[in-house]
């Protein structure tokens, strides 16, 4: 396992970081991470520690196998980087409904980070502190999007949906998914939430833009998810915002 001064790539001879800064919003950055084939970063495998290698090795394929392994080394660089602490005493815990969280020495962290991947494309999300989550999906056709529609959307958002020409309504059909992964993820409520009962018709907007969102599903708190998709994916990002004063 890799230690915290082998984790920056350097100029003369290191691997080139497969990540990249994405978006900043207030005090979240989120990084893209590139998992083409052609990315193939030799010690990724060696910066995981015991039980993240056994987990890689329970991933059935070697595309999830790769795709955890290039997310996990690059969320362990960004996290040692912003903690300041030695990569062997990085660890993670678990919510009570799974959702990850950092530890430094075995103790928690205030950190807050998140993780999604889908295709060739992954993001990551952190922050100081605070609730958030983010999710990714690459674009491509959907032979069931009716149902899908059907299955995940509103009243309001299938209306809206239902006025679009076939190639902007599969877009914002991603867009809107993902705004709703995000803001599931963010809450750490995982499959309680009926993603089917979160309105998100008025508050994804276009790509770049952020928008505020509140509902009583969730809790009483005030959210903003930013639209951060591309030609190639779509992604959001669901951020806690403070009470109003």
């Amino acid at each position: 396992m890799r230690d915290a001064g082998e984790l920056t790539p350097g100029p003369a001879g290191d691997p080139r970081p497969w990540w990249r800064e994405h978006a900043r919003r207030g005090d979240v950055t989120v990084y893209h991470v590139d998992l083409a084939p052609a990315t193939d970063p030799p010690p990724a495998l060696e910066w995981l520690d015991e039980s993240e290698r056994e987990r890689r090795d329970r991933y059935l394929g070697d595309l999830p196998r790769r795709q955890f392994t290039l997310c996990r080394a690059a969320l362990r660089v960004l996290l040692v980087r912003r903690l300041g602490c030695p990569n062997r005493a990085l660890g993670f815990g678990e919510g009570r409904r799974g959702k990850p969280f950092a530890l430094v020495g075995g103790r928690p962290s205030r950190i807050s980070f998140n993780v999604s991947h889908s295709g060739n494309h992954g993001m990551i999300a952190v922050a100081a502190g605070g609730r958030l989550g983010i999710d990714i999906e690459a674009r491509r056709a959907r032979k069931t999007l009716d149902q899908l529609i059907a299955t995940l959307m509103t009243e309001t958002e299938r209306g809206q949906l239902g006025l679009m020409a076939e190639d902007r309504r599969l877009g914002r059909f991603y867009d809107l998914w993902t705004a709703k992964e995000a803001l599931v993820k963010a809450n750490g409520l995982g499959h309680a939430i009926d993603v089917a009962r979160l309105d998100l018709a008025d508050s994804v907007g276009r790509t770049g833009e952020a928008r505020s969102f509140r509902d009583r599903t969730l809790s009483d708190g005030r959210w903003e998810i930013a639209n951060l998709g591309s030609p190639a994916f779509a992604a959001a990002l669901a951020r806690e915002l403070p009470p109003e004063s």
